[in-house]
């Protein structure tokens, strides 16, 4: 029990301080207060000859002394700079929230215009660029279901790419649906890997976002184990999450791959293992040490002369017909000029 009555007297005496203390600091206020009317009653007594008459007159109250202290405060501007081609053009130029704010500030002084009356914040700029975004990711919606289509096919390609941050990086998955005369981007969603069924998901996601579940026909990938899987293949779990059969347009860029695996081991060359080839970053790093006039032909060489003979000008009329024709891709129009090349 002594313990119990120490603590409460300390806790008493500790209450009955801050009590007077409080008591002080009121009466030194109200002090201060009085002293302020006086010199105020003084001031307006004296004739033209007090020494007091050099100080400022005053004929406020102690309200108006507490309260005039330091230059105004500056007024909050209201007019609303953002607009939607302006969110579009820092979008488009990947402009930071923080940095919009020195450019905007910057562009209105240099025409010498006020920015104060202006709405120029990180937090204000951020809302009104949110808000536009989703204006624009719902007019696009509208025009493309206005469309009405019945069958799309669907086209989808997992990219490694640098996140938000620039730090890192993370797998994304660019989702395109297209039909005759028409593209459409759908969604370019983050995945946590690269299997088959959490590419599925993402494209099953999409879709419904889109309600397009019923209107794909048809899948365009490339020819990856993640994608041609039979058991857990993108491919297959996307189907069965449709409930039909789908028709597979396995991408061909991809499937010539494999013939162009086969030349190159045919021939003794060192095949690739990975996305880069040796041989092709050798040539790019030398090709400015390289005499472009000086090339030889297929004539000048006796075993490709001897292979090539008698069909060499049928390869030559099928190279120039088809470099006329229109080319999705533009190392295929390459190959063919090589060809006449050679």
């Amino acid at each position: 029990m002594l313990g119990v009555d120490i603590k409460g007297t300390i806790a008493e005496r500790k209450k009955k301080e801050k009590e007077e203390r409080q008591k002080e600091r009121r009466e030194k206020q109200s002090s201060n207060f009085k002293s302020v009317d006086n010199f105020q009653f003084r001031s307006s007594d004296s004739d033209s000859s007090d020494p007091c008459d050099c100080l400022p007159s005053t004929s406020s109250t102690h309200e108006n002394v507490l309260i005039d202290f330091g230059p105004p405060k500056s007024k909050r501007g209201r007019k609303e700079i953002m607009s939607p081609r302006l969110s579009a053009a820092l979008d488009k130029c990947k402009v930071s929230d923080r940095d919009c704010v020195h450019l905007l500030t910057a562009v209105l002084e240099t025409l010498e215009i006020d920015s104060s009356e202006y709405i120029i914040n990180r937090t204000s700029i951020k809302i009104s660029r949110e808000k536009f975004r989703q204006q624009i990711s719902e007019r696009v919606r509208l025009k493309f279901n206005n469309l009405n289509l019945k069958s799309l096919v669907l086209h989808w390609d997992s990219k490694i790419l640098p996140d938000i941050t620039g730090k890192s990086k993370v797998d994304r998955l660019p989702v395109v649906v297209t039909a005759l005369n028409m593209e459409q981007l759908l969604g370019v969603p983050e995945i946590k890997s690269g299997t088959g069924r959490e590419i599925s998901s993402a494209l099953y996601h999409t879709l419904q976002e889109w309600s397009l579940e019923d209107t794909i026909q048809a899948f365009v990938f490339d020819t990856t184990a993640s994608n041609t899987g039979i058991l857990n293949g993108a491919c297959h779990l996307l189907e069965q999450k449709l409930d039909r059969n789908i028709l597979y347009l396995a991408c061909r860029h991809h499937v010539y791959e494999i013939v162009l695996h086969g030349v190159f081991t045919t021939v003794n060359l060192v095949t690739s293992t990975g996305p880069d080839i040796i041989i092709f970053k050798k040539f790019k790093n030398e090709w400015r040490n390289i005499d472009q006039n000086s090339f030889s032909t297929w004539s000048t060489d006796e075993n490709v002369k001897n292979i090539l003979k008698g069909i060499s000008d049928e390869i030559l009329i099928f190279a120039k017909n088809k470099i006329k024709d229109n080319f999705p891709r533009d190392d295929y129009k390459e190959l063919l000029e090589l060809i006449i090349i050679f």
